[in-house]
């Protein structure tokens, strides 16, 4: 998927530090993004996580990456007051990801749960979890001399540790599948068959 077109990235708002924030849109719509099964790592004191992104994700968030970029070049002149041509906001340009890591921000209104009856707070869970998130890509932070996009955690729903197990047969063993379960309706049709 190429961002390029669709990308929305709204005239920047001052906050009372004098931090440039602008919105981003896709076609209209935030831009969230689900991550599949992965390590999660929680760093409860500055409400950041480190998430595993995939290649197909990777790749993704790349071409965000650089749409900011050249979106921001065009719209230098108008919004800083300075043209700004795409290698120099690459430059300026703090990517979040380090090693495949998407360094992202958690707050009070992300969901941590395992179902929809089981919600956690986010001091009831470890600091490494595995579990499936969903992102989304809130703003686009301009600071004085850098910018990044801002990635935030909407959910997570939390998944065991899958370990590995390892088979040995030492007798014959059959496990029951789902769809092997014995209901009434068909010990009724067993107990019928007569074979003569």
């Amino acid at each position: 998927m190429e961002y390029r077109d669709g990308i929305k990235i709204y005239d920047p708002n001052k906050t009372s530090k004098n931090i440039l924030f602008s919105r981003i849109m896709h076609n209209s719509e935030e831009i969230s993004i689900q991550l599949p099964k992965n390590k999660i790592i929680l760093n409860k004191e500055k409400n950041r996580s480190h998430l595993i992104l995939p290649d197909d994700k990777l790749t993704l968030i790349n071409n965000l990456d650089d749409s900011i970029i050249e979106i921001t070049s065009e719209n230098s002149e108008k919004w800083f007051n300075k043209k700004l041509n795409v290698s120099e906001c690459k430059s300026i340009y703090k990517n979040n990801i380090k090693d495949n890591t998407l360094c992202c921000f958690f707050d009070e209104t992300t969901v941590f749960y395992k179902s929809k009856k089981e919600i956690f707070n986010i001091e009831d869970i470890p600091d490494e979890i595995y579990g499936i998130a969903l992102i989304k890509c809130d703003v686009i932070v301009f600071a004085k001399s850098y910018f990044y996009t801002r990635w935030v955690i909407s959910q997570i729903k939390l998944k065991e540790i899958e370990e590995t197990k390892e088979l040995l047969f030492t007798e014959y063993s059959i496990i029951d599948l789902p769809e092997h379960e014995i209901d009434d309706i068909y010990i009724k049709k067993l107990e019928e068959i007569t074979l003569f």
